[in-house]
């Protein structure tokens, strides 16, 4: 949680509203406790009856400022909630279907805003999370060949390596040292780059991906990769 805080102090700075999606209630507790002892402003939408109740006066709420943030079950609040008041989105979980990650972005990256749009994937690295995230990227290719009318241009399938990697059991990672000049350097300077250059992220980082966005530059989703392990 060292990189999600970093992320969610940085945005803070620059004026900026984060929603954070999970699909774990016990983690969307765990983040609740989290964000009070830090002193963030935050509502949150789970699937209680009592929450879905006062929903449309906390996104109202939300909407006109006074919050850091928003804590959301991707299965409750994932589909047709209006949340452009929000640049930055941090998706905490990893899913092997690529339908999950798009719903978070849609709450913020839609008609109505005025920012760019950053998309933070978070992945446990040397977990089944990093399994589960070569799965997803395969069926986005896929997609793309089936769906995409630049499919001829893309190549879907891959390798009996790159197969086989799939089944590979997790692995100990260390973390990265970043330097200026890396892909991602400059794509949000307000809160990425601040975030890579804080201290703590280096013990706490070990891989960092730009995710190409062919079709609007305006959304820019980035991989982050953080370790089980610090040494």
């Amino acid at each position: 949680m060292v990189i999600l805080l970093s992320i969610l102090k940085h945005s803070k700075a620059a004026g900026e509203k984060v929603l954070i999606f999970t699909n774990n209630l016990s983690t969307l507790n765990y983040l609740q406790y989290l964000l009070i002892l830090r002193g963030f402003t935050f509502l949150r939408i789970d699937g209680s009856a009592a929450n879905r109740r006062s929903r449309p006066d906390d996104i109202a709420a939300f909407s006109a400022g006074g919050h850091d943030a928003y804590i959301i079950s991707i299965k409750a609040g994932g589909q047709g909630i209006n949340l452009f008041t929000a640049s930055r989105v941090v998706n905490l979980d990893a899913y092997f279907s690529p339908i999950w990650d798009a719903q978070p972005v849609g709450r913020a990256y839609r008609i109505g805003q005025q920012k760019d749009v950053f998309v933070y994937h978070f992945i446990a690295e040397g977990s089944v999370d990093t399994q589960l995230a070569k799965l997803k990227h395969l069926k986005h290719r896929l997609a793309d060949v089936l769906v995409d009318k630049n499919w001829r241009e893309r190549k879907a399938f891959i390798g009996e390596h790159d197969l086989k990697k799939l089944t590979d059991r997790p692995v100990l990672v260390q973390p990265k040292t970043f330097w200026k000049g890396e892909e991602f350097w400059g794509l949000d300077i307000l809160v990425l780059d601040r975030v890579v250059g804080e201290k703590g992220s280096e013990r706490a980082l070990s891989d960092i991906h730009v995710l190409s966005e062919p079709v609007a530059m305006e959304k820019r989703r980035v991989e982050m990769r953080w370790c089980l392990w610090e040494p």
